[in-house]
């Protein structure tokens, strides 16, 4: 029979400036990034809150939440090692915490490439 090992979750660190202000990416620029990715179409600034940064490896991270008003959700923005800013978004209908949102997109990312 199978045995189950139990899986301990590693803690991602935060990027030295844990701020909204590091992100390569204005809100105002994910603001326009949400209104054309998903149905949140009267989303403002006022509607993003500041989560955290993280380092994934070589990658930093900046997460922001969204959805008072509609479906709740999570954008990131992902700065690769060239220094390319890239943005994401995940509907809470992942089930998925902001730790694994992250290493669940630089998976991703990775796969990309």
């Amino acid at each position: 029979m199978a045995q189950t090992v139990p899986v301990r979750e590693l803690p991602i660190p935060h990027l030295k400036d844990d701020s909204p202000e590091s992100c390569p990416v204005t809100v105002e620029e994910l603001v326009r990034y949400l209104r054309a990715k998903t149905e949140a179409k009267a989303i403002t600034t006022n509607d993003l809150i500041f989560i955290r940064t993280a380092q994934v490896y070589e990658c930093g991270y900046w997460v922001w939440r969204f959805g008072d008003r509609q479906p709740q959700g999570y954008v990131l923005v992902m700065r690769d090692p060239e220094g390319d800013a890239w943005i994401s978004c995940y509907s809470s209908t992942a089930n998925l915490d902001p730790q694994q949102m992250l290493l669940a997109d630089y998976r991703m990312a990775l796969q990309d490439n």
